[in-house]
């Protein structure tokens, strides 16, 4: 699939925000955002979290009128991300577009939002950029193609791995789900395959064993 650099991404935005007379904001994580971060040159896919259904809406009735279409057949590794669409137009990045939650496992919670940074910020349009941090925590449970060797650039790049252990924490609870053992899991892979260390791994295994004991 072809990879598109950050004018290109701007673009689309543009077009959006022309055919738009309601407001659309969003949140942006995965490749396109670490475009804007500086850690990649270029990306297939644009993600985007949502927090409202009418933003939502409006934002995929543009898509449409610009020339996107609906994909409905999808590779398994990407119905388990369970977006609440995916849009293509040929020669342009393709959108995977979430409500709320990504992955059904990373919900977009407040201290996400806190931590997000402004990208484009248009008259119908508003994207902000999750933090690093955030994007890691994405990777680490899309697992795409590429999606560690993208979480192993931003372990490189230096990353506050006590924002990293305290949202694990709260996600966790709104979602009822074990993540330390998944996030545990992905350093542990970091760690193997491309040689990158975490500070707190101790502390994440703990966790990790204290979730895994409370399972059985």
């Amino acid at each position: 699939m072809k990879l598109y650099e950050g004018d290109k991404i701007e673009e689309i935005f543009k077009e959006i925000e022309q055919l738009s007379t309601n407001r659309i904001e969003a949140y942006m994580l995965g490749g396109g955002a670490m475009i804007q971060h500086g850690f990649k040159t270029a990306t297939k896919d644009i993600d985007l979290v949502l927090d409202d259904q009418v933003h939502l809406t409006t934002l995929i009735s543009a898509l449409k009128e610009i020339g996107y279409g609906t994909v409905t057949e999808l590779e398994n590794v990407y119905k388990k991300m369970d977006a609440k669409t995916v849009l293509e137009r040929e020669n342009r990045p393709r959108f995977d577009i979430f409500l709320d939650i990504v992955c059904k496992k990373l919900v977009l919670s407040e201290n996400i939002k806190e931590r997000s940074i402004e990208y484009i910020d248009l008259d119908h349009l508003t994207i902000k950029l999750l933090s690093k941090e955030d994007i890691f925590l994405f990777k680490v449970v899309a697992t795409r193609e590429r999606d560690m060797e993208d979480a192993s650039r931003l372990v490189e790049s230096g990353l506050n791995w006590s924002v990293i252990l305290k949202e694990t924490e709260r996600q966790s609870v709104y979602t009822d789900r074990k993540w330390f053992p998944l996030l545990y899991q992905s350093i542990e892979e970091l760690e193997q395959e491309y040689s990158q260390n975490c500070p707190i791994k101790e502390k994440i295994y703990k966790r990790a064993m204290d979730d895994l004991e409370n399972i059985s």
